[in-house]
């Protein structure tokens, strides 16, 4: 990685990512839909990650190994171009199992050990 655009929006989707599972924290996808600016925050802050991977794939169309861009920017489209219902479940899962494994991969992209 030798881009300086491509580093900012990598730190960008950590931030982002880990600020979704801030949000989220322990709760259901139920009890953050009845918090409506929770569920927007956790919203937002899942499309900006996604906007950050697309934004990397057109900076450097092969992607990164190991980092999941594409699946980022496949999520991000049904955010923000409402392909179907949004599924709180399904937001609330990637939250929970791929943004971690995301933030790992990123780490390690930008050459941190221990944030």
């Amino acid at each position: 990685m030798t881009s300086e655009a491509i580093r900012f929006l990598l730190e960008d989707m950590r931030a982002y990512a880990a600020e979704a599972i801030e949000i989220t924290g322990d709760r259901e996808a139920a009890e953050i839909v009845e918090e409506r600016l929770r569920e927007h925050g956790v919203l937002r802050t899942v499309q900006i990650v996604g906007e950050a991977a697309t934004q990397v794939l057109r900076l450097q169309p092969e992607g990164l190994e190991g980092v999941e861009l594409r699946e980022a920017t496949r999520l991000r489209n049904i955010l923000v171009h409402g392909y179907g219902k949004i599924r709180m479940n399904l937001i609330v899962s990637v939250v929970r199992d791929d943004l971690p494994r995301l933030i790992t991969a990123l780490d390690r992209v930008l050459g941190k050990t221990n944030t």
